[in-house]
């Protein structure tokens, strides 16, 4: 075996392995998702105010969710809950 020469005794290494691949689907980082009535909300930015919007997930990890209904590619995401002056509830 061909050791790296990058790598010394006592080193440590975290890796993550990709065990699944799901194809054409909207990815959103798991910090934009939040609960509202115990059911999983985005707040999505349209102009200058923030649009609560209800999403239904299909996996959610620890970086990231499927999100299969209420995020199209492209919508931009809070990431901390806004400010409540800042929200519309679309409902």
């Amino acid at each position: 075996v061909d050791a790296d020469a990058r790598m010394r005794p006592g080193m440590t290494a975290v890796a993550r392995i990709a065990t699944q691949r799901v194809p054409d689907v909207v990815l959103a980082p798991a910090e934009a998702i939040f609960q509202r009535d115990g059911a999983p909300v985005v707040y999505k930015l349209a102009g200058s105010i923030f649009v609560e919007t209800p999403v239904t997930i299909r996996k959610r990890g620890k970086e990231q969710a499927i999100v299969d209904a209420g995020v199209a590619p492209g919508d931009r995401l809070a990431t901390r809950r806004p400010q409540p002056e800042l929200i519309r509830r679309n409902e």
